[in-house]
């Protein structure tokens, strides 16, 4: 997509990203050209699939942020990733956990999507992948 709107002659006035748009958005500012974003993406989830050895699932809610944080204890287990939206909330965490906050906000009436993801990315669940990634941006910025 940012190949297709530099070949029409748009560039962007700032860039912003979440997650792994945050690589992209640092290409598109012209912080990385685009074989270091490559080697960034590549590193990136890497690290994460290595981070990830216990299961972990994500959950999108059709629900203000205040509704879902009232079935958010500390002990719960789950974070909020996202908050897309004013209903719109995306829960991350261990699986067992996120299948248990599943079921209290569907028998509450609240709608749930399990999202098809590979793990429960921004929660603890991945919190093994900051370090070396980190070094790794270190060592390609030098």
């Amino acid at each position: 997509m940012l190949r297709l709107l530099q070949a029409v002659g748009i560039e962007p006035a700032a860039t912003a990203g979440h997650s792994f748009g945050e690589v992209i958005a640092l290409h598109a500012a012209g912080a990385y050209d685009a074989a270091t974003a490559m080697q960034v993406a590549i590193e990136r989830g890497r690290l994460m699939a290595q981070a990830a050895a216990e299961p972990g699932a994500m959950l999108s809610v059709r629900a203000s942020l205040e509704e879902v944080e009232a079935f958010l204890g500390p002990d719960a287990g789950v974070v909020v990733a996202n908050h897309n939206g004013p209903r719109q909330v995306v829960l991350s965490g261990h699986t067992p956990a996120i299948e248990a906050v599943d079921a209290k906000l569907r028998e509450s009436g609240l709608s749930t999507t399990r999202l098809d993801v590979a793990t429960a990315f921004h929660s603890a669940v991945v919190a093994g992948a900051v370090e070396p990634l980190r070094a790794f941006l270190d060592f390609i910025r030098s």
